[in-house]
């Protein structure tokens, strides 16, 4: 027994020496390149190929520091990720030199039905994952931040930030068959005060099957208190951003939209008996069936024509009632200063 101690204290001393080593200046690099290949080290001059290879390498070293992935310009074809790894410090996936846009690196899917990025975390702390300047096309989803939906106290992510990317053809619509259906280009679960800023939707569609399904931002199941700012929504053959669930306290600010929406820009809707699809409605934490949110804000945007090209004033719209959960103490929605530019 002695004898095992002593050998875990050495384990867990080697383990933080190793993590230690890796982190330079504090701040732990790795490099894939569409040139690259998975048998390398990961360094600059000898870069990956793969995000999963990537993941690999992470969860082995457990590095106790920022994380920042390098990303080389150039074509990477059919690749997604799950990642898991955090560790409380910064974790950033970006291009390795921008700029302008033929320095972005582009992911590309392979048409299936699948997303480019999830993270899975639901440590009830923040995951601090942070995307820049990348570009994301032909997926059916592009990025998830997946929480427990079941568990809202203890079972959240947040503080994880998508700035400046492109998201395009994103959505059934790209699947060769065209038989299925995307959801959206960001969509979260229990994930809570990210930031989704100065970004581009753009061709964000579901076509035969359910159009009004495919959102370009979808908040759902107690994701609160996010930001979604200064981005540009193109061609959204649903609302553009759907809320869902008690996500409350959400930002919707100083964004353009052109044919974007199916019925609305924004919209807050929750399931329950009657206008849920599945036979069993989903349930929230408590029990309940899904709730209204409330306090969300739409401010100072500029918007367009529907997808349909129809010309509407009707800038959100709620589904249910808003007294489904008990009395509402705040107004779901307010909205100010948003100007028609049709």
């Amino acid at each position: 027994m002695k004898k095992l101690f002593i050998f875990g204290i050495f384990l867990t001393l080697f383990t933080s020496m190793a993590s230690a080593i890796h982190c330079e200046n504090g701040v732990y690099k790795i490099y894939i390149s569409p040139t690259g290949s998975d048998s390398n080290s990961g360094t600059k001059n000898d870069p990956l190929n793969t995000l999963n290879k990537v993941r690999a390498f992470v969860d082995w070293d457990q590095p106790l520091c920022e994380i920042e992935v390098h990303i080389e310009k150039g074509d990477y074809l059919g690749q997604q990720v799950q990642w898991t790894y955090t560790n409380g410090h910064r974790i950033t996936f970006t291009a390795s030199e921008f700029g302008g846009a033929s320095d972005r690196p582009r992911f590309i899917g392979n048409n299936s039905n699948n997303t480019w990025f999830t993270l899975k975390s639901a440590k009830g702390d923040w995951s601090n994952i942070h995307f820049r300047y990348i570009e994301i096309s032909n997926y059916w989803g592009g990025i998830k931040l997946l929480g427990d939906r079941d568990n809202f106290l203890t079972g959240w992510n947040g503080n994880n930030e998508i700035y400046g990317m492109i998201f395009r053809k994103i959505g059934g619509k790209y699947n060769p068959t065209n038989k299925g259906k995307g959801y959206a280009a960001i969509n979260t679960f229990n994930s809570r005060d990210n930031i989704i800023r100065n970004n581009f939707f753009i061709n964000i569609e579901n076509d035969s099957v359910c159009k009004g399904c495919m959102h370009a931002v979808y908040l759902a199941h107690y994701s609160s208190n996010n930001k979604v700012d200064y981005n540009n929504f193109n061609t959204i053959s649903g609302n553009p951003v759907q809320n869902r669930d008690m996500s409350n306290f959400n930002r919707i600010e100083f964004n353009t939209f052109s044919k974007a929406g199916l019925e609305a820009q924004v919209a807050d809707w929750y399931c329950n008996a009657s206008n849920c699809t599945k036979k069993v409605p989903h349930y929230s934490a408590d029990g309940k069936i899904e709730c209204p949110s409330h306090s969300l804000v739409f401010a100072n945007n500029k918007y367009g024509p529907l997808y349909n090209g129809k010309k509407q004033e009707l800038v959100w719209k709620k589904s249910g009632k808003d007294n489904h959960c008990g009395y509402l103490n705040e107004k779901r929605i307010r909205t100010a200063n948003n100007i028609a530019t049709f």
